[in-house]
This record gives C-alpha cells, structure tokens and sequence, in this order.
C-alpha cells in the first residue's frame, strides 16, 4: 500500500512556572533540523557561572549552554550554545572571559567563543562524564573531574589550553568527582569527592600533596577563601569544614545538617560567605560568623549558586529550575529567569485542542495555550512524580495521577490568569502503590486507574465513589485505554501480557497477546477495531474480533514508551527511551518517517483533536510540537 507523504514542520512549546518579562526571541536560536521554533529551555543539569565582565551568565541545560545578559535593565537571553549530545553538567568562564568551556555525559569537553558563540575544539575519546570544570588563574591549563561508569572509577584530569593535550591524570579518588578548584595562586588543585574526601594536588608536578578527611557524606562543594588561606568544603546533610591550607586541618564548623547544601560561595572581598539554606540564602560574616542578612524568595530547595566577579549580583538556582537574581548591596530580589523544566512525564490535549496539559518529575502540572504557548495556569499539590494527567471527554475536569497513590480532579474549563494556581477539587483514594496509568470513558462517567501492584479500578467520574476492581495482573499496570464505544477496557502490563475487560460485568474478556520484558502501552483505533500494544522494541496490532495478530513490527528504536493512533486511524505513532518519535502505516506496517528531536527519553506523545499536530514530551524538559500538512 502506499505510504502517506507527510511534510513536517516543529514549533515549542513549553512550562513557564512564573512570569517571565524577558524577549522570545530566543525561540527560533539552535534548532534540530526541521524545527521552526523552541519555547522550552529545558533542565537545568549543571552548574551555573558568571562571566569574569559581571555582565554574563551561562546555564548548563539539557539542550545546551544558555548565555544571559545580566546587566541591570538589560536581562534579556543571549545565545543559545548547542552541541553537546546530552546533559551539561559543568561550565567554567576562562580568566580573560573569552572561552566557556563545558563538560557533558557525552564524554566530551569543548570550548566556546564567548563572543561568536562558536565552538574552538573541543576534547573527547575518554569514555567518562565531566562532572566538574576550573581554569587555572592563567588560563593555561583545565581541570576536570570525571567518572567512568564502566570502569568505576574517578579522575582528575589537566589539560593543556593551547595544544588541548592531556598533561596529566591525577588519580586517588573512589568515587564522583564533584568539585575542582584552583588556589588563587595557581599552585595546587582541591577536588572534592563522593568518597567523602578532598584531595589537594601540586599542579606543576602532578602529584598528590594530602588528603583532608573530616566529611561524614558526599562532599558537593570545595571553595578557596579570595586570600588562599582557608578552603572551604561542604557535604550535602552534614556539615560546612574551614581548613586551614597551611596546616592542612579543619578549625572551624560553620554548620551541621542545616540542609541539602549543594554549594557555598565567598564575596569576591573575602567579608562574606554566601550558603544556601533550603529555599532560602544566608549571608554571613566571615570574621564574626553572623548573618548578615537571608535571601528569600525560592519555594524550592536551592542548588546552585554563582557571584558575579564584581561582587554585585548572586545568581541562585533551585530544584524546580527557577533562576533568580539578587543585588548584593541592597540585599534584594532584582529579577527571575523562567522557562527551564523539569522531565515531562505526561501531557494530553483538551478536547477542543486549545489547551495542552502536561506534568512534571517533581509534582507540577502545568496548562498552556497550543497555539501561544502561552502558560495559562498550574496545578500544584502533589509532591511527587505525576504519571498521567487526562482531560475528560467533555472538557470538564481534568484527572491527575502521580506516586503518592492518589487520583485528583481538576476544574478544567475556568479561565484564569497566568500566575494563578488551581487547586484540585476531588481526590480518589483507593490504591495502596503508584498510580502508573489512567483514562476516561468517552461518556466521561468513569475513571478507571492502573497501579504498580497490577491493580485496576474504576471510578464514578462525577462522586468519586470507586464501581469496581478489576484483579488478574501479576505485575504494574503500564497503560489501559477504553474502546471508543466505552464498552471495553484494555490494559498493558509489566507481566508481559495485554488483557481485554468487559466495563459493565467488569469480567476477563480475552489476553490476546503478550510482550517479552513487559507490556508498555496499549490504544484502540478510532474506529475501535484495532488494538496497538507495544513493549520493548516491538509493536503488535490485533483484530479486536478475532483477538489475532495483523501486524507485526520490530522496530530498531530502543525501549517504546507510548502508542498512539491518529484520529482517522492512518498513522500509528510510537515513541521511545532513545529519544526518538515514529510514524508507521496503521494499514501496512510500513514505516513513514522519524521525528528527531528530543535527546532524550520521550515520556509520551498526543494527537491533537484535528489530527494536524502531534505533542511530544521529553526528560529533557520541553514540549515539542510536530505539524502534520
């Protein structure tokens, strides 16, 4: 048969969690090719850092390195650096403020004109994750820490800038690098450890000078004092050491188990030291240790921190990937910058295709407009993982699951305001595990919700009151979907096999097929006379009457997350762990085309109302919308 041509063209969009006054401009910079415009920013993975000008902040994301103008009544993006294949995990401003360079988990180390925004060189063939970054006060020479999963082992590694040679590697830690710092002389290194230790290097020789014990956890931070005369280290839920470098010994505990400290910082003067305290920041006094005053402002544990060399601005960075920046002299919130996200879980449209709805790792869902991209209101009071967010059929309400065990509806037609944040109205409790799935009727009456132990159960969608429990899976319940006449529920499982239940008896109809490794998903065609079902790299669609396989794929994508059909029931579309979005033939079998874009794992993808537009959501952070012409 002959396959559907189709012309394909990409637009973004994406979570913006607070208003957010800077251009979009930004939109159309470093796309994938076939892209016509990127809203999202995606997760912020790394460490953030100032240019050594004050005037320039770059983030590491998971599509890249954003570069922002800091400048007072000038915040706006910059550039958008694209190229290394995953995370970003670490960046460091050369000492001129020429070069940035990063690291990644591609294994791969490069350097970027700050200017142009090109890439010099780059370092690569090492096999390892970059998980740490500092130029010498020089700029001749780069550290970096690594890891090698495959070999379990952790290095420190010294470059040479001007010929990229590897001058040396500096072994002795067992565990995640996650910090490397240069004396402000440039004669020794300091690089803290996951083993819990800091290890002080002489640079010119290559060899080890001592090891600092005293950490009880995993040591997330080093930092040298603006005179060389004390480092200071930090493990995450223990403690805060000063060590004289002289002495090599600790002689002052600025804290104990105050928090999650990820990272610490001394003004460029050396008075203060500057501390995350969950959501908040203290400043304190460095002769005295008193506050000198607390930053608030974050909602969310704080990860990251950076000052500007000129000691006038503090960029933080919390666990939600809110930015903030903050005037070190009048101890004020100065501006936010917002559009980087956490993975997408999930995402649906309304019935009407005007509205996107879509969840989040740490809890959120968010409602934005699909032609905009416009971020129309957020759903905030899980504090977990959301597996599934659904509209009904009606548009009414909108159904949320997530690992707390709990099903929550949402009015789902108010019309609000940008910053308003909904609260649900009704909450099913009923399952003792995760809630993996969850789908309407297409009369909108019920609910019916899969769960980790291979329970289902099906709701009254209007009281909340629970019908019935559907028993017989051994293992989670991945994905269930009604028939389009409502009569017939199908289910997925991580036992291998795709069962068919009666709604009204709620009785085992037929187990037409299975799936070695587990049963990911499962959809009815429009028409209600196909089954898809999908597990690991194999796609299985079966004659609803005879419960008999038509047709079978075995696809070359890694492990497939999601099945959908079109609404008119032509193209099958399937998604997968490697990133990757796949149009198949439902008639045929035959393969249409990919979607590349994301680069990594693609959580689920949705047909909007019309058929003219597939949504797709990535652990990277951002929504991709693909046009169908």
């Amino acid at each position: 048969m002959k396959t559907t041509k189709l012309i394909l063209t990409l637009s973004i969009t994406f979570y913006l969690i607070l208003p957010n006054a800077f251009a979009q401009d930004y939109i159309t910079w470093g796309l994938p090719e076939g892209a016509a415009a990127r809203l999202g920013k995606g997760e912020i993975t790394g460490n953030i850092a100032f240019s050594p000008d004050s005037t320039r902040l770059a983030v590491a994301s998971s599509i890249g390195i954003w570069i922002y103008d800091t400048r007072v009544g000038e915040e706006k993006e910059l550039d958008l650096f694209t190229g290394p294949t995953e995370d970003v995990e670490a960046l460091a401003f050369s000492p001129d403020g020429s070069m940035l360079a990063s690291g990644s988990r591609d294994s791969t180390i490069r350097l970027w004109d700050v200017v142009t925004g090109d890439q010099i060189s780059m370092f690569e063939g090492q096999d390892e994750d970059i998980t740490a970054l500092a130029f010498s006060s020089d700029g001749n020479i780069l550290a970096s820490g690594n890891l090698s999963w495959f070999e379990r082992k952790a290095t420190v590694k010294l470059w040479n800038i001007q010929t990229k040679e590897l001058i040396k590697t500096l072994l002795g830690h067992t565990n995640r690098i996650s910090s490397v710092t240069f004396s402000p002389d440039g004669k020794t290194l300091a690089s803290g450890s996951g083993d819990r230790t800091v290890r002080l290097w002489d640079i010119h020789t290559g060899t080890h000078k001592s090891t600092l014990e005293g950490h009880n956890r995993f040591i997330s931070s080093v930092v040298y004092s603006p005179d060389g005369k004390t480092l200071t280290t930090v493990s995450s839920y223990d403690i805060v050491l000063q060590w004289d470098t002289n002495t090599g010994k600790s002689d002052t505990t600025l804290f104990k188990r105050i928090g999650n400290i990820d990272s610490l910082l001394y003004t460029p003067d050396g008075t203060t030291i500057v501390v995350p305290d969950l959501h908040k920041v203290k400043l304190l006094d460095l002769e005295t240790g008193k506050r000198k005053a607390i930053l608030t402002g974050h909602k969310d544990s704080i990860t990251s921190l950076a000052i500007s060399p000129d000691g006038n601005t503090l960029a933080t960075a919390d666990e939600k990937h809110i930015i903030m920046l903050w005037d070190l002299q009048t101890k004020k919130h100065r501006t936010t910058i917002t559009g980087h996200t956490s993975r997408v879980t999930c995402l649906t449209y309304s019935p009407d295709g005007k509205t996107i709805a879509s969840g989040s790792w740490f809890g959120q869902g968010y409602l934005w407009n699909s032609h905009t991209g416009q971020h129309k209101a957020t759903l905030k009071e899980q504090d977990r993982y959301i597996t599934s967010i659904i509209y009904s059929p009606d548009g009414s309400t909108i159904a949320s699951s997530s690992w707390d065990n709990i099903v929550r509806l949402w009015e789902g037609r108010t019309r609000v305001f940008q910053t308003h944040t909904r609260k649900w109205k009704t909450v099913l409790f009923e399952h003792t595990e995760e809630i993996l799935s969850l789908v309407y009727s297409p009369d909108s009456n019920t609910i019916a919700s899969g769960d980790k132990e291979g329970t289902i159960c099906l709701w009254n969608a209007h009281t909340g009151d629970k019908n019935a429990t559907l028993i017989g899976h051994t293992d989670a319940v991945n994905s269930i979907a009604f028939s389009p006449d409502g009569v017939t529920l199908a289910s997925a499982s991580e036992d291998e096999t795709v069962r068919l239940w009666d709604v009204q008896s709620q009785e085992l109809i037929a187990s037409p097929g299975g799936h070695p490794g587990g049963a990911a998903s499962v959809t009815f065609s429009s028409d209600g006379s196909i089954i898809g079902s999908v597990g690991n790299n194999r796609i299985q669609l079966w004659d609803v009457r005879t419960q008999k396989i038509k047709t079978e794929i075995n696809t070359p994508q890694s492990r497939i997350t999601c099945i959908l059909f079109s609404p008119n029931g032509a193209i099958i579309v399937t998604s997968s762990q490697d990133g990757k979005i796949e149009l198949w033939s439902a008639h045929s079998g035959e393969h249409i085309t990919s979607l590349n874009g994301h680069n990594n794992w693609v959580s689920e993808v949705a047909f909007s109302p019309d058929g003219s537009t597939i949504a797709s959501g990535g652990y990277e952070g951002i929504i991709l919308l693909w046009k169908l012409r």
